[in-house]
C-alpha cells in the first residue's frame, strides 16, 4: 500500500511537470565574448507534450538591473524538435530600461563590457503560463581595433629581416591572456591589400605572440625583392580569436643584389617627395588598373596601335615552407593586350594562377579597363608644352595676362581634340570584368566586385556606378556577396566637387547550408549613404574637404523583424530593419594648404567613426574612434632638404561600450636630404602612446612604443668602377606600466655593391646585426655574398652565399646562383636556384633542407 501512494505521487509529479514544463529551449551558442540581441532568438525547441501556441520573451539582466525585455509574436509549436525561424517569431517588440542602452543596442546591437545574464522563456499564448526556460550568464567584450606603427602603409623595406610592430587593442580587458597572430601574404597582379588576404594563401604567421613586435624570422620563406606584401595582425583573448586590424602593404626591397636600383629608387622617390612636398616615402603601389603602359602618342595619325606584354612564372620547392598556406609547386601566368584606337589606350588583363585554394576566394582575375590617366597626361604634356612656349615668347608681359592667356591654350588644345578622344577625356576611370572601386576610404575602397566600374565627368557633372559581384559562396565560412555602388554630383573628384555616395552590399542567405558553418558567419545586408565635398581656394593652394556618411548593417538576414518606437515609420518601409539591424555614421573635415610660392604644406582633419558605422565596402575602417591629425612639411635649400612633423590624438569609446576610455597619441618626425654628389638621408622619429582614464577601480593601462629609423646611401661613378651603398639603422622599443612583455629592438644593415667597367663583373655584399630582448627572442646577424658577371651582353649570372643565425638557438645558410638574359625591352628570361640549410639548437620550426627553383618569363612588344 505504500509503494503504491508512492508510484501514484511520482506520477502526479511527473504529470505536472509535462503540463507546465513541456518544452526544453535550446539556446545557440554565440561567438565568444560576444552577445547581440539577435543571438537570443537562435534557438531550438523540444516540445514533449501536444501541438501548442506559445511565444518567446527575452531578458537581459546586469546584476539587479533590468536592461532589456523582448518578447516575439505568437507561432504554433508541434510535438518534438523545432528550430524557430525569423519569419514566425517576427516583428519583435523591444523594451528599455536604460536610456543609455540606446547608444550601444541601436549602434552595436550588443552591451557595454560585462558580464550579463541572458533569460529566454516559453510561454503559452493562451493563458501566459511558462512552458520551459533558459538562462546563462555571458560575458561581453568590446574592443578597438588595433593600429598598425611599422612598417608604414606604403613604405619600402630595405631590411632581410624586416621588423613589425603595432599597439594593442584598447581597452585590454583585465585578467585576460592577450596574444596575436602575425599574418603575411603577397600581392598578386591588380588586388588590393585587403582583397589578397580574402584570395591569397598565406605567405607566412606566427601565433601566440605576446609582443606587439615581430621580426620576420630566418625559418620562414624570404621574401623576394620588388614585391608587394600585405601584413595584419589577429588579436586573441585566452587564445580565442578576436579581432583583427587593418591590412597595410609595403614594398620589399631587402636585398643587397639591387643596391644600385635600390638607391636610384629611393632618390627619384625623394624628387618626386621635395617635388611634390609630400612627407611620407611612398612608391608605386599594388596595380589596380594592370601593367598598362603609354605606348602610343595622343596625336598620332596612326588609327591603330596593337601592344602585348605577358609574363609566367614557376616556383619548385623540395618542402613546405614554415608556417605556410603556399603549396610547394606553384606558377602563374599573365597576359596584358593594349590596343589604341586614335590615341584611346584599351587594356586586357588576364591573370592565372595554380595557388587558388578551395577556402579562398578567387585568385585568378580578368579585366578589361580604359586608363584615363594615360589619356589625360598626354593633354596635359601638350597644353604645358604651349604654355612654355608662350612664356618663352612673352616673358615681360604681366602675370594675369600669362594667365589668361594660358587658360585660352587649355581652351583651345581641348576644343582641338577629335569627337572620340573628347568624349574618353571624360572618364575617370573604366573598367570591366574583376575591377576595385575607389570612392572615399569611407565608403568603398579595397573590395573587388567583378562587373563593372565606370566613373564620367562630363562638363561639371560627375556620375559614377560599381558592381555587382564582390564574394564567392565558401562552404561553412562564407555567404556569396553581390555589392552595388554609385556617385552623383558636380565637379571632378581631385578638385572642387560635391557628391552624393551610396553603397548596398546584401549576401544570398540560400548560398551555403548554415548548419555547416564553423566561423560563426550569417548572412548579412550593409547600405551606406553619405557625402563628401571638396572647395579649391587661392588658386587651388587651399583644399577643404569634408564627408559624412550614415550606414546601417543588418548582421544577420534571418533574424527576426524589429518593431521600435525609437525608428520613424518611413525609415522601417524603406530599410526593413531586423532585431540585427545596427545605424551609425561618420563624419571627417579636413583641410590642406600648399604653398605654390614657398613650399610648405599643412594639414589638419577631424574624424569621428562611430562603433557600428561599418562598410562592408571599405573593410579597413577602424570603428569607435575620435581623431585629430596635424601635419606640416617644409622644403629648405631648393628643395634638396624636407623636414616634416605630424601630430595625432585618436579617442575611443565614443558610445560608451567600455568603463574606460582609451587614448592613442604618435608624432612624427622627418627629415629628408638629397644632394646629388653626397648620400641621400631619411630619418624618421615616430614615438606613440596608449593609455586609459582608469577609474573606480579599473585598471590602468599605459603603453608607449617609439620607432626610429635612419637610411643613407649613395651610388659612386668612376671611369674604373660604378660604387653603390646604403645603410640602414632601426630601433623599436615598447614599456608599459605593468612592465610584462616589454621590448627593446636595434636593427643595423649595411649592402654594398661594385661593378668594374673595364670587365663585367659585380660583386656584392651585405651585413646585419640585430639586437632584440624581446620575450622568447634572440640577437641575430647575417651575412650575403655574391658575385655576378656578363657572359654576354645582356646575359647576367649571379652566384652567393648567405648565412643568418640566432645566437644559441638556430641558423639558417644558403647557396644561390641567378641567370638572367634579356634581349632589348621585348624579352626577358630569368633563372633562380637556391638551395637552403636550416638548422637548430632548440626546437621551434624544426630543421629542414630546401631546394628552391624559380623561372620566369617576361614579353612585351
Amino acid at each position: 500500500m505504500q509503494k503504491l501512494k508512492h508510484i501514484i505521487i511520482l506520477l502526479i509529479l511527473l504529470s505536472t511537470g509535462i503540463l507546465y514544463s513541456q518544452v526544453t529551449l535550446t539556446l545557440d551558442q554565440p561567438p565568444p565574448f560576444q552577445f547581440r540581441v539577435e543571438n537570443m532568438w537562435k534557438v531550438t525547441l523540444n516540445n514533449t507534450g501536444a501541438e501548442v501556441r506559445v511565444y518567446l520573451t527575452g531578458s537581459v539582466m546586469k546584476g539587479n538591473s533590468q536592461i532589456i525585455d523582448a518578447t516575439t509574436s505568437a507561432f504554433s509549436l508541434p510535438r518534438g524538435m523545432k528550430r524557430v525561424n525569423a519569419a514566425e517569431m517576427s516583428p519583435i517588440d523591444l523594451k528599455k530600461y536604460n536610456n543609455d542602452i540606446e547608444q550601444t543596442l541601436s549602434k552595436t546591437g550588443t552591451f557595454e563590457s560585462g558580464t550579463y545574464t541572458i533569460c529566454i522563456k516559453v510561454k503559452d499564448a493562451g493563458n501566459n503560463d511558462e512552458l520551459g526556460s533558459f538562462c546563462n550568464d555571458y560575458e561581453i567584450i568590446n574592443m578597438t581595433k588595433m593600429e598598425l606603427i611599422s612598417p608604414e602603409n606604403n613604405d619600402q623595406v630595405l631590411f632581410l629581416l624586416p621588423s613589425f610592430t603595432w599597439l594593442p587593442p584598447t581597452p585590454v580587458p583585465p585578467g585576460k591572456l592577450i596574444s596575436y597572430q602575425f599574418q603575411i601574404t603577397e600581392i598578386l597582379n591588380r588586388q588590393t591589400p585587403e582583397y589578397a588576404f580574402l584570395a591569397n594563401p598565406i605567405y607566412f604567421h606566427s601565433e601566440k605572440l605576446l609582443t606587439t613586435l615581430f621580426q620576420y624570422p630566418i625559418a620562414a620563406k624570404s621574401l623576394i625583392n620588388g614585391r608587394n606584401y600585405a601584413w595584419r595582425v589577429i588579436t586573441y583573448i585566452d587564445n580565442i580569436e578576436f579581432i583583427e586590424s587593418p591590412v597595410w602593404e609595403f614594398l620589399y626591397k631587402g636585398s643587397n643584389k639591387d643596391v644600385a636600383e635600390i638607391n636610384k629608387d629611393i632618390r627619384d622617390q625623394l624628387k618626386k617627395d621635395l617635388s611634390d612636398n609630400s612627407s611620407t616615402v611612398n612608391f608605386q603601389a599594388s596595380g589596380r588598373l594592370g601593367p598598362l603602359k603609354n605606348r602610343q602618342s595622343l596625336f598620332d595619325e596612326k588609327p591603330f596601335k596593337f601592344g602585348i606584354s605577358a609574363k609566367a612564372e614557376y616556383e619548385y620547392n623540395d618542402k613546405q615552407a614554415v608556417n605556410s598556406e603556399l603549396p610547394r609547386n606553384f606558377g602563374s601566368i599573365s597576359v596584358d593586350p593594349t590596343v589604341s584606337i586614335y590615341g584611346i589606350p584599351f587594356n586586357l588583363n588576364l591573370f592565372y594562377d595554380t595557388r587558388q585554394k578551395e577556402f579562398k576566394q578567387n585568385i585568378n582575375s580578368f579585366g578589361f579597363l580604359f586608363d584615363p590617366a594615360i589619356l589625360k597626361n598626354k593633354i596635359k604634356e601638350e597644353i604645358d608644352k604651349k604654355k612654355e612656349e608662350l612664356e618663352s615668347k612673352i616673358k615681360e608681359t604681366v602675370k594675369s595676362e600669362i594667365n589668361k592667356r594660358k587658360k585660352g591654350i587649355e581652351e583651345k588644345v581641348n576644343s582641338s581634340l577629335s569627337p572620340w578622344l573628347k568624349i574618353f577625356s571624360y572618364f575617370d576611370n573604366l573598367g570591366l570584368g574583376e575591377t576595385y572601386p575607389n570612392y572615399t576610404s569611407n565608403t568603398v575602397n579595397g573590395v573587388k566586385m567583378t562587373g563593372a566600374d565606370i566613373s564620367f565627368n562630363p562638363g561639371i557633372m560627375h556620375f559614377a556606378i560599381s558592381g555587382l559581384n564582390n564574394l564567392d559562396a565558401i562552404p561553412g565560412t562564407t555567404f556569396s556577396r553581390k555589392m552595388l555602388a554609385g556617385s552623383i554630383g558636380v565637379g571632378v573628384k581631385d578638385k572642387s566637387h560635391f557628391h552624393f555616395n551610396m553603397m548596398k552590399a546584401w549576401d544570398n542567405e540560400n548560398s551555403i547550408d548554415i548548419n555547416t558553418i564553423t566561423n560563426y558567419a550569417t548572412p548579412q545586408d550593409n547600405i551606406v549613404f553619405g557625402t563628401d565635398a571638396a572647395l579649391s581656394l587661392i588658386q587651388d593652394q587651399l583644399t577643404i574637404k569634408a564627408e559624412a556618411n550614415g550606414s546601417m548593417l543588418t548582421r544577420d538576414k534571418t533574424a527576426p523583424d524589429l518593431v521600435s518606437e525609437d525608428i520613424p515609420g518611413f525609415v522601417k518601409n524603406f530599410l526593413e530593419p531586423k532585431i540585427s539591424s545596427q545605424f551609425d555614421y561618420m563624419f571627417e573635415v579636413s583641410s590642406d594648404f600648399k604653398s605654390k610660392d614657398i613650399g610648405t604644406n599643412a594639414e589638419i582633419s577631424f574624424k569621428s567613426v562611430g562603433p557600428g558605422y561599418v562598410s562592408l565596402g571599405a573593410p579597413n575602417i577602424r570603428q569607435d574612434i575620435q581623431s585629430i591629425k596635424f601635419k606640416v612639411s617644409q622644403p629648405f635649400d631648393n628643395k634638396k632638404i624636407m623636414a616634416s612633423v605630424y601630430y595625432k590624438l585618436d579617442k575611443n569609446n565614443i558610445a560608451k561600450l567600455n568603463p574606460t576610455t582609451s587614448t592613442s597619441t604618435g608624432l612624427g618626425f622627418n627629415l629628408k636630404i638629397n644632394y646629388k654628389e653626397f648620400p641621400f638621408l631619411i630619418i624618421d622619429y615616430r614615438p606613440n602612446s596608449v593609455s586609459n582614464d582608469a577609474s573606480n577601480g579599473s585598471p590602468a593601462f599605459k603603453n608607449k612604443s617609439n620607432v626610429f629609423s635612419l637610411t643613407m646611401g649613395i651610388n659612386q661613378n668612376t671611369k674604373q668602377f660604378s660604387n653603390s651603398m646604403n645603410l640602414v639603422f632601426s630601433s623599436f622599443s615598447s614599456k608599459s606600466n605593468t612592465g610584462l612583455n616589454d621590448y627593446g629592438i636595434m636593427s643595423f644593415n649595411g649592402s654594398n655593391s661594385i661593378t668594374f667597367l673595364k670587365i663585367p663583373l659585380t660583386i656584392s655584399g651585405s651585413a646585419g646585426y640585430t639586437r632584440n630582448n624581446a620575450v622568447d627572442s634572440h640577437n641575430s646577424f647575417l651575412f650575403d655574398l655574391s658575385a655576378g658577371y656578363n657572359f654576354i651582353e645582356n646575359w647576367i649570372n649571379t652566384i652567393g652565399a648567405s648565412y643568418y643565425g640566432e645566437e644559441k638557438t638556430n641558423a639558417k645558410s644558403s647557396l644561390y646562383f641567378n641567370s638572367s638574359y634579356s634581349l632589348n625591352s621585348y624579352l626577358n628570361v630569368n633563372f633562380n636556384l637556391m638551395k637552403d640549410f636550416y638548422r637548430e639548437d632548440i626546437f621551434q620550426y624544426g630543421e629542414f633542407d630546401n631546394l628552391i627553383i624559380r623561372a620566369g618569363v617576361t614579353a612585351g612588344f
